[in-house]
């Protein structure tokens, strides 16, 4: 039996290590938007995704995958593989993680380890980079998928939102804080820490918002990986990146893309640093 098969959501941006690895597939979320579904990233593109939205009168609604999809998967990928690593975004944010333990107990529970990320975007892409070292190396497949979950913990992500609009029409904030937000121009920053989505402040300005993630990165402390993200602002996030490059000196900022579905909550200009703590 060949060695070990890996699992992620399309919410999860790949690190440059795992974009050629055969052994690993991705089962995309779903936009619904207006008489249309598209699957994340196979039926429309970041750019088209960002250029739509900015412009659209409706807003569109994301879906976990059905359990079916990661069946199949699981089906496909058991035929010649010992086992599976299975790494999603917790059902703090999404279905998605439910949906993949439904299928792995309907397909083989004992040859599918599903574990429940923390995280999107490149964290998430982190956790399965990890599993995959270690799932290589020892071929075990618990062995690989407590890598992954012994991550979760060091993985944070702080982001900055150009608007509250897309919060407050996607039902996840109240109309008076979008409100009050929108009087006064206000630039929420949040933090995904394990799981679990946390207000940090409100910041009157873009420039200031910038500054003030950069500023929080830098009082997490050591690091063993930064990254910068951004939804339709590239040259926000190298001028970001750059300042951060100056604040890590021996350490690669990497860069990503903040998925379709993450954008539709999240909205266009979005930007996040997403970073792995130093091993205490």
């Amino acid at each position: 039996m060949a060695e070990l098969a890996y699992v992620v959501d399309s919410t999860a941006d790949l690190p440059e290590t795992l974009k050629a690895c055969t052994d690993l597939r991705v089962v995309p979320l779903r936009i619904n938007w207006g008489d249309r579904t598209y699957r994340d990233r196979v039926d429309i593109t970041t750019v088209d995704f960002y250029r739509q939205l900015r412009s659209s009168s409706s807003l569109p609604t994301t879906s976990a995958p059905p359990p079916g999809d990661f069946e199949q998967v699981y089906e496909d990928l058991l035929r010649e593989h010992s086992g599976i690593v299975s790494i999603h975004l917790p059902n703090a944010l999404s279905g998605t993680y439910s949906a993949a333990v439904a299928a792995a107990n309907h397909v083989g529970p004992e040859r599918i380890r599903v574990v429940e990320g923390g995280h999107c975007s490149l964290g998430l892409g982190w956790l399965a980079e990890r599993a995959v070292e270690v799932g290589t190396t020892s071929g075990d497949l618990s062995d690989a998928a407590n890598a992954a979950a012994d991550l979760v913990p060091r993985v944070r992500l702080l982001a900055a939102l150009d608007t509250l609009e897309f919060l407050q029409r996607g039902g996840r904030i109240g109309r008076v804080a979008a409100l009050a937000g929108a009087l006064l121009n206000v630039k929420p920053l949040l933090q995904i820490s394990d799981g679990q989505v946390l207000p940090l402040e409100r910041v009157r300005s873009r420039g200031g918002a910038l500054r003030r993630i950069r500023e929080l990165t830098v009082k997490l402390g050591a690091m063993e990986r930064v990254a910068v993200l951004h939804g339709d602002a590239p040259d926000a996030a190298e001028t970001l990146s750059k300042e951060l490059a100056g604040d890590f000196p021996s350490i690669q900022i990497e860069r990503g893309e903040i998925s379709p579905v993450v954008g539709v909550h999240g909205g266009p200009g979005i930007i996040a640093v997403t970073c792995i703590l130093a091993a205490s």
